[in-house]
């Protein structure tokens, strides 16, 4: 999430010359996990404090320009919070880097948030899911009843089973369908109106529904028309056997 790859570590250096820092950045730049990489100069250094503490205390600061004490540094920022420790361990192995400033227990924090909510996102998703399910095929299992006679009849009149059968199954396609559809609408709903909430607390950033929507189509689609071939071809099943 942006919430995650926000977060980052600051990679403070030795004294270097410009050759040394460039192949520092490299190496940093080379490490898996790393998504970005920003240099911050002494003077950028120096400046960002001067530029954080009151008027009255700016003078003193302002006089270190001449002997600056402030290391030059590199903010990395991840891909994955969960590669935080790997990276750290492999920054600290590049030559000339001095050590690394970072507040892990916040990252932690943050990445196990981030997880919670993805886990609270797939569980109502898989509840969504299972409830599609449970209405497509009762769906299926009330028409069949409704229409046992008819099925019957044809039987006796001398209608073969794959006749009989195959209006069925395209009705049982047509009401996956609209399941699929229906359930399509729910989970959109629902999932947008978490996604506004998380997103008003400008603390976590998750995929909008418009991302995933493509593929949930497809998925809900794939189902429906299966469970309603499945379905129907089930439940007409015992109603051939006259």
């Amino acid at each position: 999430s942006k919430t995650q790859e926000s977060q980052g570590i600051q990679v403070i250096l030795e004294e270097v010359t410009e050759e040394d820092r460039l192949k520092i950045e490299s190496a940093i730049n080379n490490t898996f996990g790393v998504a970005s990489v920003t240099y911050i100069s002494k003077d950028e250094a120096l400046q960002s404090v001067i530029d954080s503490v009151d008027e009255e205390y700016k003078p003193i600061y302002e006089e270190l320009r001449a002997d600056n004490p402030y290391p030059a540094s590199y903010i990395v920022k991840f891909t994955d919070l969960e590669k935080s420790n790997s990276v750290q361990e492999t920054i600290l192995k590049i030559p000339n880097v001095k050590k690394i400033s970072a507040n892990n227990k916040t990252a932690q924090m943050i990445f196990d948030i981030g997880r919670t909510v993805n886990y609270v996102i797939i569980v109502i998703l898989a509840i969504l899911l299972a409830t599609s399910i449970f209405i497509i095929s009762n769906a299926i299992k009330i028409t069949m009843f409704a229409r046992r006679k008819e099925i019957s009849i044809m039987k006796y009149v001398g209608a073969t089973d794959g006749f009989i059968r195959l209006p069925f199954i395209i009705e049982g396609m047509i009401i996956g369908l609209v399941g699929a559809a229906i359930a399509t609408i729910i989970v959109g709903l629902s999932y947008t109106s978490l996604y506004n909430t998380v997103q008003a607390t400008n603390q976590f950033d998750i995929v909008p529904f418009s991302n995933i929507v493509q593929n949930l189509v497809v998925i809900y689609i794939i189902l429906g028309v299966g469970i309603g071939i499945i379905g129907s071809t089930v439940s007409i099943k015992k109603y051939l056997d006259v």
